[in-house]
């Protein structure tokens, strides 16, 4: 009888060889220092990105799970890359209105928010920049034609329905096993929203990722006696129960910051401030249970928002020429498998336009680099 040492070396030796043979077991982050270190996103792992309200943890999530995985997709065009991404907070136009303006200042050198592309206020869209943005609508349907926006499930239930039914068109459930009595194993084909315990995608190779913002909008069902319950359900049972165990999906959720990691006093400098105001396990917003269920927890901070001058030695107060609110810190609150925990990146972020770039060192950038990081993105 095979054990799981057995399966374990099989799988050793199949990653093994499909490196050798050219194919992919992971998909690198868009962050070159960063990849030195942390492989990239893997099927049939569990993800939180959290901070704050207003910090910008669904840009970043777009950024690195979205923009950067469909641009790989693009520049390996064998891959088969699906992302289903279910939309709590925002609409479906609202996400599209996001990705033309990431187009339109990538492709064109445009750099226009989402406000101006709706001609709100006093600004009207010019005709040559309606073009632009009629250039960038074909681009992001072909670039965008495996990602799925679903902004109409809501409930823990109905979006593990809807990944059930994505899979099922593409794969097969079984239950497998071996008889208490006679040790005999057997495997029955199961029919769909049947109990299985193991999932046969029809490409093995692919990647399908399943993105939630934010899990602390989910709606409660008749049998959730609260939203910490509600949330619960979908983290342990739907996300990595079903989707990361059985389906072998990389799944990755929004969280928000309790709010009184809003409210903690800030008056003391250094890193006394820091360490109380960055995003924390702790911090997690109604479920702190969640980090359990998950591989990795990603926390992103915006110093300027506490009044931090400088942060992990870069200037932040833009009296002083710093980076002000366009400097984003994301760390490694939680990681099972790399061994980043309480490692930090630090990023250059143009909010506008949904782009963030990977920052040199602290002690490697000169004062001028500061004014070049804003005029360049």
């Amino acid at each position: 009888m095979e054990t799981i040492f057995d399966k374990a070396f099989d799988q050793i030796v199949t990653y093994k060889e499909d490196k050798l043979a050219g194919n992919i077991n992971s998909i690198p982050v868009p962050f070159p220092r960063l990849s030195k270190h942390f492989p990239g996103w893997e099927r049939g792992r569990y993800t939180i990105i959290t901070a704050n309200s207003g910090v910008g943890k669904t840009k970043i999530a777009k950024f690195m799970l979205v923009t950067s995985i469909m641009k790989f997709a693009e520049d390996n065009p064998k891959m088969d890359i699906h992302i289903r991404w279910y939309a709590l907070e925002e609409g479906e136009l609202d996400f599209a209105h996001s990705f033309i303006a990431t187009i339109l200042a990538v492709k064109f050198g445009i750099k226009m928010s989402s406000v101006k592309l709706k001609s709100l206020g006093e600004y009207t869209l010019t005709d040559d920049i309606q073009k632009a943005v009629d250039d960038a609508r074909h681009i992001l349907n072909k670039f965008m034609k495996n990602v799925t926006v679903i902004d109409f499930i809501l409930n823990p239930y109905g979006i593990w329905k809807d990944v059930r039914d994505f899979a099922a068109s593409r794969g097969e459930f079984y239950h497998e096993g071996r008889d208490a009595v006679t040790g005999v194993a057997f495997k029955n084909k199961m029919e769909v929203g049947k109990g299985f315990n193991k999932y046969y995608p029809n490409n093995p190779k692919e990647f399908v990722f399943i993105c939630t913002d934010h899990i602390s909008l989910l709606h409660r069902e008749k049998n959730h006696k609260s939203d910490h319950e509600a949330i619960g359900k979908f983290s342990t049972d739907y996300c990595l129960g079903n989707m990361v165990k059985k389906l072998n999906y990389a799944v990755c959720n929004i969280q928000q910051q309790v709010s009184d990691k809003e409210k903690m006093q800030y008056t003391f400098k250094g890193s006394a401030v820091e360490a109380k105001v960055e995003p924390s396990l702790d911090g997690l917003g109604e479920n702190k249970t969640t980090q359990r269920d998950a591989d990795l927890v990603l926390g992103v901070f915006a110093p300027t928002r506490y009044g931090i001058d400088v942060y992990e030695g870069y200037k932040i107060a833009p009296a002083d020429g710093g980076f002000g609110d366009q400097f984003r810190s994301i760390k490694f609150l939680k990681d099972r498998h790399y061994g980043l925990a309480n490692s930090k990146i630090n990023l250059f972020f143009n909010g506008a336009i949904n782009f963030f770039v990977e920052l040199p060192k602290a002690e490697d950038i000169a004062p001028q680099d500061y004014l070049n990081f804003k005029n360049k993105y």
